[in-house]
Order: structure tokens, then sequence, then C-alpha cells
């Protein structure tokens, strides 16, 4: 519950309301970093940590958070304003791994989201044989078996969350494929050349990992895993961005769809505000048993629970 809350997961809200004015370079690292620090968690408990039924229940909302995160990021105007969803629906998928006593695919889900997400927030000079490469590097490693992420959705997940778990893939998928594959900041001319090399050598660092860690180095690497499930939000993932593509009306119904988040947005700014009203009561009721009167109040309330008890 500590790291879903604080990754923006349960319940569902942005960790941050907003964003530094060093958005790119600095932000990114300091976004990255405060997830990491909490995905960390979910990768090191144990292989039977969850017990029971309410982790069902909990999979569920994870499942359903992770769907609506990944629509706003693909339909998100850029990378950079669409950020907290990428981090909101990669921590979900994380979280319902970790749920599933499946430590190894909240790691990879974890890894995924830091390197795809640095190399697609930080790519900003934009060049098509490196849009390609990262392009194709990212679908891979997020979706096939023998990647990044095979070990992702492995685990006992029942039959009904299959549809939620493949569609939450799918619209992350095509999202980290169209933030790619759009217009970047500056095209690689307007790149200083003695920037280039320095440039290029550190935005290849993320999918040289990616294919890495895929095939060496932990117990997750060289794993077939569910390739099914993988594999069908790949394609389906390529046939939803073929469509956005190729037909520009779609940004109609896009804005449509959008508003029915709305409610749930709307829902979530409610339980803000509670959960700020009684933080103030709390802290009024601390006030006063840690003020000049508190043993007072300390006594008066001892005094009336013994008399309640008693009564009993």
């Amino acid at each position: 519950m500590a790291a879903g809350l604080r990754l923006g997961v349960l319940p569902l809200h942005l960790a941050y309301q907003a964003e530094p004015v060093v958005r790119r370079g600095l932000g990114t690292v300091l976004r990255l970093t405060a997830v990491a620090s909490s995905l960390v968690l979910l990768a090191r408990l144990p292989q039977n940590a969850f017990t029971g039924s309410w982790p069902l229940a909990l999979q569920t909302f994870v499942l359903l958070t992770a769907v609506y995160a990944g629509w706003k990021w693909l339909t998100g105007a850029d990378a950079l304003s669409a950020r907290p969803y990428w981090l909101i629906g990669m921590s979900a998928l994380a979280l319902a791994a970790a749920l599933r006593n499946n430590p190894l695919g909240a790691a990879a889900w974890g890894v995924a989201l830091i390197l795809v997400g640095g190399a697609t927030f930080l790519y900003s000079a934009r060049a098509p044989w490196l849009t390609r490469v990262l392009t194709l590097v990212a679908l891979a490693a997020l979706g096939l078996p023998f990647t990044l992420t095979a070990t992702g959705w492995q685990g006992a997940l029942p039959w009904f969350l299959w549809p939620l778990a493949i569609l939450a893939q799918m619209l992350l998928l095509a999202g980290v494929a169209r933030h790619l594959l759009s217009p970047g900041e500056s095209p690689w001319s307007d790149l200083p050349q003695g920037l280039r090399a320095a440039y290029l050598a550190g935005l290849a660092i993320f999918p040289l990992l990616a294919v890495l860690i895929g095939l060496w180095g932990w117990a997750g690497a060289l794993q077939l895993g569910v390739w099914g499930a993988g594999l069908m939000a790949l394609v389906s993932s390529l046939a939803l961005l073929g469509f956005f593509r190729r037909f520009s009306e779609f940004s109609l119904p896009v804005t449509r769809l959008s508003g029915l988040t709305h409610g749930q947005e709307t829902l979530m700014a409610g339980l803000g505000s509670l959960y700020r009203t009684l933080r103030a009561v709390t802290e009024f009721i601390s006030g006063l048993l840690e003020g000049d009167g508190g043993l007072l109040w300390t006594l008066f309330l001892l005094v009336l629970f013994i008399l309640i008890f008693q009564g009993r």
C-alpha cells in the first residue's frame, strides 16, 4: 500500500502537482529517481508475500488504473506533458506483478519504466534512423519473449483480468511508439557537431541496457514468459498506432473519450479534499494533546475511556 500511494497508483493520483522548470534533463532524472526508489521495494518482496482474496481486488483496481494511465499517455500532447501517466501506468503493471507474487515481473516493469521512459523523455534532437532504432528496441523490450519484460505476466492472473492487462500494455506500447515517432524539439541537423557524439553515447545507453538485461545478468534474463500476452499487446498496439496515424479525424473521438475520464479525476479530487480535511482534524487534535493543556486533555480522555469501558 505504501508503494502504491507513493507511485500514485493506489489511489490513482498525480504524485506531483507541477512539473519542474528543467523538464527534459534534470526533471526526467528527478521523476525517474523518485519512482525507482519505490519500485525497489516491490522487487525485493518475498515470493509468497500476498495470500488470500484481497490481492485480487487490488489487482483489479491497479489494472484499471494502468488502462486509464495508458490512455492518457497515448493521447497526451507530447511525451513530457504525458510523463506522469507513463510513470503511473508502468508502476501499476509492476505493482500488479508484485500482487501476483512475481517480484521478477515487478523488477522487469520497473526497469522498463526507467530505460524506455528515459530514452523517450531525453530524445529531443530527432534523426530518422535513430527514431527507428529507439522505437524498435522499445517495442521489442515491452512486448517480445526473451526480452526485458518477458517475466512481466508470470504468476496467477484470473481470466477476466487478462483483457485489462493486455489493454493496458497495448496502450502504453502505442503511446511509446507515438511519442518517439512524433517531431521532437529540433532536428538532428540543428545539433552542434561537437555534441552529436556525446548525445548519441548518452542516448545509446538506454537501448543497449534494455537489450543486455533481457539476455544476461539476472534471473529474469532469457525467459519465454507468457509470450502470447506480450505478442498480442504488441500487434494490437501497432494496429492502434497505424489507425492513429492514418486517420487525422481520430482526434475528435480522442477528445470525447478523454472527457469520460473527467469523472474519475473529479472523484480523486474529492478524495483528496477528504484526506486534507481528516489531516487538518488530526493535526488539531494533536495540537491539543501536545500543547500547554495536553496533560489535562490526556487525563480527561483516559477517564472518559475508563467510564465507557466500565459502562459495558
